[in-house]
């Protein structure tokens, strides 16, 4: 760790974040490495750990020969200060190498509000935020993720933005660097690849999408992270985008169209992952369980022979739920779950085109609890368009009844 010395870890709050070498994480020879890329998240540890898309891609690129993806994360206030008044760069974890010394520097942007935080990252790195004042010695600084679907508020930071998917883009772009040393030369190779959007040189750009999710498969061997995070288990991608319009959900849109991981492809993802990182708590990644067409079979097939295993599954829509699939559920060690009505009137669900009732979630609740389940969790928003104090205070009162009536914790 770049002249951090281990006095200094004893000073700040979980020092863990900042170690690195988990179970599962890589390592190289850095003698056979050509091409470092950092991929780092706008957030702390707990948070970026937890990002699915993080996983897909420091599998795809470290199985590159000569490449290396290395994570760095945002550090807490505590550490961000001591970087700065004892003049230590932002380093990543795997070979504690200052960011600035990368040849590729990778945000993903999963929400708008890291955008001060990427240009807090890299002022912490010594790389300067405007493109236009970086030199051919900095590092190809790039972007991808749902909020680059609008990549307008950070045309001048950015060297390259990916628009969708990233699978296939940054080994493109990883190649690239392998071929040429040249910053230049590699933005402008870039930028003639699908879905990578150049600022100031491309005019136009199509949307990536992974065709065939099964291409590459979801990584078995996550890395067991060395502190508690926000999700702490197992999960797994099992689909990607929605069948469904409602109205407003950005990810239905940005991920279209809909596509599903192989069924004997997401049991020997989940298998495996058990037996590599010693999780007893398993979870499908995507935006709607009750549209995955093998649902009931997988989480059977995950439930019999593992019973200690827990298994949590994402929001589920209130009209698709089915008594099947809560039975099998059901058979697992229990985990929470959570249902998406998202609006407690009828008027207001209809104008976000979110097609359940209030007697779907009263049902759905009457089965879980018959199967055991003592408490859900219920979505809802506020500040929908065209919503009443009325719509506001319909939430309490249907919680107040499910609690009341059906006699669960809501």
């Amino acid at each position: 760790m770049p002249n951090l010395r281990e006095d200094l870890l004893y000073s700040i709050d979980k020092p863990s974040r900042y170690l690195g070498g988990e179970v599962n994480c890589i390592l190289k020879n850095p003698d056979e490495v050509k091409v470092r890329f950092a991929l780092a998240f706008p957030d702390i540890y707990e948070i970026g750990m937890s990002y699915a898309g993080f996983k897909i891609l420091y599998a795809i690129l470290n199985r590159m020969e000569g490449v290396w993806a290395q994570r760095v994360f945002a550090p807490w206030t505590d550490l961000a200060d001591i970087l700065e008044q004892k003049d230590i760069p932002l380093f990543g974890l795997e070979e504690k190498k200052p960011l600035a010394e990368f040849d590729v520097v990778g945000f993903s942007v999963p929400y708008e509000l890291s955008y001060t935080t990427i240009i807090r990252m890299l002022k912490l790195s010594r790389i300067p935020a405007q493109r236009q004042d970086r030199s051919h010695k900095h590092p190809l600084v790039i972007a991808g993720g749902t909020c680059t679907a609008n990549p307008t508020p950070y045309l001048d930071i950015f060297d390259l933005i990916v628009i969708g998917d990233g699978e296939e883009a940054v080994q493109e772009i990883s190649k690239i660097c392998l071929e040429t040393k040249d910053k230049k030369e590699r933005i402008i190779a870039a930028s003639c690849l699908e879905g990578v959007f150049a600022p100031g040189i491309s005019k136009t750009v199509k949307r990536r999408i992974v065709k065939d999710l099964d291409a590459y498969p979801f990584p078995e061997a996550t890395i067991v992270a060395n502190t508690p995070i926000v999700h702490d288990r197992i999960g797994v991608e099992v689909s990607r985008g929605c069948t469904r319009g409602c109205r407003f959900c950005q990810a239905g849109m940005l991920y279209r169209p809909y596509r599903e991981r192989s069924f004997d492809s997401v049991v020997q993802t989940f298998k495996q992952s058990l037996h590599l990182t010693g999780y007893d708590d398993i979870s499908l990644i995507c935006l709607s369980a009750t549209d995955l067409s093998y649902i009931d079979p997988l989480i059977e097939s995950l439930s019999n022979p593992l019973r200690e295993v827990s298994i949590g599954v994402p929001s589920l829509r209130v009209e698709g739920l089915k008594k099947s699939s809560i039975d099998l559920i059901a058979s697992s060690k229990k985990s929470g779950v959570t249902l998406a009505p998202e609006a407690a009137t009828t008027r207001l669900r209809q104008v976000i085109n979110k097609g359940n009732t209030e007697e779907d979630l009263l049902k759905n609740i009457e089965t879980l609890k018959a199967l055991g389940w003592q408490s859900v969790k219920l979505y809802f928003m506020v500040g929908l368009p065209t919503e009443t104090q009325e719509d506001v205070e319909a939430i309490c009162d249907l919680s107040k009844k499910i609690s009341r009536d059906l006699r669960v914790r809501v």
